[in-house]
């Protein structure tokens, strides 16, 4: 099994865009293109059973996987740090997996993170995480106050919330779209 993606950029400092589980790495072009501009080495991928990656896991999803693929494709191409961004259930998977990436993530930024992952209820994971971590999300969901107020006080910690009605990649589009502070702050050496 293996999986489809698209790189973006070049350099020592990367990031990994998880789009929602079923849905195509397609969404992730005009912000992984400006990413690219600042710097950083992207990898958007296709999760597998999913467009380009048409194959599926035996045995079902696994977007954990799929999501520390994608950041062991960086790491053996060179990279040197990596920050994980998802949206939905892939920012889900995002958080999941830099929760127990060795070594650690850079940062984790979630775009309208679901509160589970499969069987996984990311309530039990956000305390362990021990990377910057950054909620994103609309005015009406309120899933990242529950995942900010369950991660540790002593771990630096972000929440954010976008004006309107707004999900997943439409939170870094339109009028009401955020800046993603903590992926400019992230350096190789981090």
């Amino acid at each position: 099994m293996s999986l489809s993606g698209v790189e973006f950029g070049t350099g020592a400092t990367g990031v990994v865009l998880a789009p929602p589980v079923g849905e195509i790495l397609c969404d992730w072009v005009v912000y992984a293109t400006q990413l690219a501009r600042l710097g950083y080495r992207v990898l958007a991928f296709d999760f597998a059973g999913t467009g380009a990656s048409a194959t599926p896991h035996s045995g079902g999803v696994s977007a954990d996987a799929d999501v520390t693929a994608a950041v062991q494709f960086l790491r053996d191409s060179g990279v040197q740090a990596v920050a994980l961004l998802g949206a939905a259930d892939g920012a889900s998977a995002a958080v999941v997996v830099a929760a127990r990436l060795t070594p650690p993530a850079a940062a984790v930024v979630g775009l309208s993170t679901a509160s589970m992952l499969a069987t996984v209820d990311l309530r039990s994971v956000v305390p362990t995480l021990q990377v910057p971590v950054m909620y994103v999300t609309g005015e009406q969901y309120r899933i990242a106050q529950v995942l900010y107020d369950a991660t540790r006080s002593t771990t630096t910690r972000q929440i954010v919330v976008s004006r309107g009605d707004v999900a997943g990649f439409g939170i870094l589009y339109g009028p009401s779209s955020v800046a993603i502070p903590q992926l400019t702050s992230i350096t190789a050496t981090a």
